[in-house]
């Protein structure tokens, strides 16, 4: 078994000590021999036994050198319990949980000091001077690599470690092994890689589910992980919050406005308990409260709670800014989420239809425009202001400042038209586009396919009903009308439809038709571009009773506000996720709110992002919610840890730091080692004592043969002898 000592002096001077029989031999002076003329014949005899006695006192002196080594070693060994285990470089990786499940609190302390603290152990155990190494891995994502290549400066590492603060995303497993695959060992330079994941482990179950299908796999010599203990804690997340309604109009119809929170639970939920929640605006002026009643076990639920928008104020661009919050719990940081609630006095909606005099029969002596004004602003106090815009003059009259557009005779839209409502979709309108009633050309729909090339399959044709069909009386939950659907039973029995367009198209219905036909279609990207809805019939008597009923009017004003709200405030995301800036984007600002300062990561902290064109106005919203699903408090089975990260980690297991079963096997391998060292040095002590007898008696024996020579010689007394 190799050893080294924890003095390396001490086996140095004995070492040393080796020189003293060689310094002896070669000093050990020689009498003067005076020839004489007899003595020349025994001199010959002499020098034929002169290579015997030369190997005979090298011997000697070997064996002497060897007594002393071995003494040195033996003794050294013995006095210092067998020193340390001999080892190559170390090369320590650090996975450091700064994720948002580091933010738990567990007796007055974070588990982010104490993953701190595992780290900062594992450092200080490394000695530069071998060649130690560290490589410092951000496990919140996007994982990020702090220090890497590997580092020796083990002091600005540690500041490192220490500086370290938790953020709102999740553990990212999937990064961290992408940038320790990217650690390359020096063939030239042997070491042994250890990974220290310093995490309390709550954050790996979320982190499994995330890992692609094909992880990358990475070599390590050993794994070493803090014991996760079984504190217990409960801890209620808030997953996501979300309006019933998109869009607040201060002036005009006033629509009853709800929030939608979903609630995540983790920890002990064995028993039934309350959620208080809250809803303030960004001055702290309370707008809703609720209660979520957990039963026992449950983990996951949703509530809806009522809110009052009046007063309502724009906090960031044209939206306002709404904050829900939960009591506190094991932890805080999943505990708030941000809504934003785009805010208007007047809806500034366009209308581009054909002039009045265009229209050739009696039945069509009502212009869709018309229809559409009387659903919207029937009286000039409903909040909307129309524009009607001649087909043929669209191009130069559309403008960047309307809310919405209505198409109602795409069949006269010439190129350019068209390519300017398509700049305005890019830009957040809202577009909402029928059949041309006057046209039976469907050349127009190529235009509409290019909106939405994904969304559309070829038209066909329409569709003549000769027995009317019907408007299905349920609505999809993803539909822009779902804010209707308690009535829409009732209105929807009304109406009857002629005709229609065969549309082909996997976007979602905003309604069908009792031959399961969509009445219409919503295109939603949620990447900043207006919403675009497609409906399957015109607003025009001919093919539908649909506009002269009162379904018409909820209908339309539904639509509208629900798709110019979704148009500016993009879709949530996770802290951590990337963010896609949209088309015209030229600027973005992080907005400091009030009630709720800046994190320290902006990327992976939660809050919300204005996005600006390029004439500086702030267009869009982005919300960055906390990732709720990320800050489990469950226990955790080191059993399933260990099976799940062999999926991913090739060792020869993992150790946790800290737990019973580790410092037991900690000592059993110190006292194996230790009385393995203390056998080797007592084997090297009998090796001595043997080399020592042996001398003794070769020494004995050499001296007499010499002693012999000389006295054959004649040279007894005269300095012969050696």
């Amino acid at each position: 078994m190799p050893f080294s000592f924890l003095h390396p002096m001490l086996f140095a001077i004995g070492a040393a000590c080796v020189s003293i029989p060689i310094m002896i031999h070669l000093l050990k002076r020689r009498r003067r021999v005076i020839t004489w003329g007899a003595m020349r014949f025994l001199e010959e005899a002499y020098r034929k036994r002169r290579r015997i006695i030369t190997l005979e006192q090298l011997i000697l002196l070997s064996m002497r050198c060897l007594l002393v080594l071995l003494i040195a070693l033996g003794v050294g060994a013995l006095v210092l319990g067998g020193g340390g285990a001999s080892r190559v470089a170390r090369t320590l990786i650090i996975v450091l949980d700064d994720s948002i499940a580091s933010a738990r609190v567990v007796n007055n302390e974070t588990m982010l000091d104490r993953n701190i603290e595992a780290a900062i152990d594992q450092i200080d155990d490394l000695d530069p001077s071998m060649g130690d190494r560290v490589v410092l891995i951000s496990a919140s994502a996007p994982a990020s690599p702090v220090v890497l290549p590997a580092s020796d400066d083990l002091g600005a590492v540690r500041a490192l470690v220490e500086q370290s603060a938790s953020t709102d995303a999740a553990f990212d497993l999937d990064g961290v092994l992408g940038l320790m695959a990217q650690f390359e060992t020096d063939p030239d330079r042997p070491s042994e890689t250890s990974l220290l994941i310093a995490s309390d482990s709550r954050a790996f179950d979320h982190a499994f589910e995330q890992v692609r299908s094909d992880p990358t796999r990475v070599p390590v010599d050993s794994v070493l992980i803090p014991d996760p203990g079984q504190e217990t804690a409960v801890n209620v997340g808030i997953v996501k919050a979300t309006p019933t309604r998109s869009l607040v109009v201060r002036d005009g119809l006033s629509l009853p406005e709800s929030v939608q929170v979903e609630l995540v639970r983790t920890g002990e939920v064995v028993s039934a308990s309350d959620t208080q929640i809250e809803i303030v605006d960004m001055d702290g002026a309370r707008r809703g409260t609720g209660v979520l009643a957990w039963r026992a076990g449950e983990r996951e639920a949703a509530v809806n709670i009522a809110i009052d928008t009046s007063g309502l104020e724009a906090s960031a661009a044209t939206s306002a800014l709404l904050q829900v919050r939960t009591g506190e719990d094991a932890n805080p940081r999943d505990n708030e989420a941000l809504i934003a609630l785009p805010t208007r006095n007047t809806l500034r909606v366009a209308v581009v239809d054909r002039p009045r005099a265009a229209s050739g029969s009696a039945r069509n002596d009502i212009q869709p425009s018309r229809w559409v004004r009387a659903a919207l602003a029937p009286r000039s106090d409903m909040g909307v202001q129309i524009t009607s815009i001649d087909v043929s003059r669209a191009a130069a009259r559309l403008a960047s400042s309307v809310d919405a557009i209505f198409v109602l005779a795409p069949a006269e839209l010439n190129d350019a038209a068209w390519d300017r409502i398509s700049r305005l979709r890019d830009q957040g309108v809202m577009l909402v586009i029928t059949p041309d009633s006057q046209s039976e050309s469907l050349a127009w729909f190529d235009r509409v396919q290019q909106l939405a090339a994904d969304s559309f399959a070829p038209l066909q044709q329409i569709v003549m009903h000769e027995v009317p069909v019907r408007v299905d009386p349920s609505l999809s939950e993803r539909s822009l009308l779902s804010g209707v659907s308690s009535e829409w039973d009732e209105l929807a029995g009304a109406v009857e439809i002629h005709r229609s367009l065969a549309l082909g198209s996997n976007a979602t219905p905003i309604a069908t038709l009792s031959d399961g036909s969509p009445l219409g279609v919503q295109v939603v990207s949620g990447d900043g571009s207006g919403v675009l809805v497609f409906l399957a019939v015109p607003f025009d008597l001919g093919w539908s009773n649909l506009p002269a009923r009162p379904l018409f009017v909820a209908m339309m004003q539904e639509l509208v506000r629900q798709g110019v709200g979704i148009g500016e405030t993009r879709s949530p995301v996770i802290a951590g996720a990337p963010i896609n800036s949209p088309d015209w984007f030229e600027s973005a600002r992080r907005i400091e709110l009030r009630a709720q300062p800046l994190r320290v990561d902006p990327d992976r902290s939660a809050g919300a992002i204005a996005f600006r064109d390029a004439q500086g106005q702030a267009r869009a919203i982005q919300i960055i919610q906390p990732d709720a699903l990320g800050a489990s408090a469950d226990r955790v089975d080191p059993t399933v840890i260990d099976e799940q990260l062999a999926r991913f980690i090739d060792s020869d297991g993992i150790r946790w730091l800290g737990s019973a079963d580790e410092s037991s096997a900690s000592s059993e391998l110190a006292t194996r080692r230790s009385s393995n060292a203390h056998k080797i040095a007592l084997w090297i002590l009998w090796a001595a004592l043997f080399i020592g007898v042996l001398e003794f008696i070769l020494a004995r024996l050499f001296t007499q043969r010499l002693i012999a020579s000389e006295q054959a010689m004649g040279a007894e007394g005269r300095g012969a002898r050696a």
